[in-house]
């Protein structure tokens, strides 16, 4: 065996772990950022006093004070099931993230009352 086929053989070995260094670190890099995604979603980043005007079974429909518009609140994530009333002000917590549509929307993470 001469020196030029150890050399080549090296070469080879090198290249194929650097690709598999790379498909490994590409690999992570996707799992850490769908968990930051997935956390991001289930952290309170902003809230609003509203009105209920509206119950339905896994909704309620309020006037939001600040925004003076109608907003859908999903309350599906919600651990605990809270009893709220038509009439009751509430202040809603949820990931900051609202859905446009008609009316607007939002998915609560935490509802407290604030009166009724």
């Amino acid at each position: 065996m001469n020196k030029y086929f150890f050399r080549k053989h090296w070469l080879l070995t090198i290249l194929f772990l650097l690709c598999g260094l790379i498909i490994v670190l590409t690999f992570f890099r996707q799992r850490i950022n769908s968990n930051s995604t997935q956390k991001s979603k289930s952290e309170i980043v902003d809230d609003f006093d509203a009105k209920i005007i509206e119950k339905r079974e896994n909704s309620i429909l309020v006037e939001a004070f600040d925004y003076r518009k109608e907003i859908l609140v999903s309350t599906k994530l919600l651990e605990e099931k809270e009893t709220f009333s038509v009439g009751d002000i509430v202040n809603i917590g949820y990931n900051g993230l609202i859905e446009e549509s008609d009316p607007l929307g939002v998915t609560a993470l935490c509802i407290k009352k604030v009166r009724d």
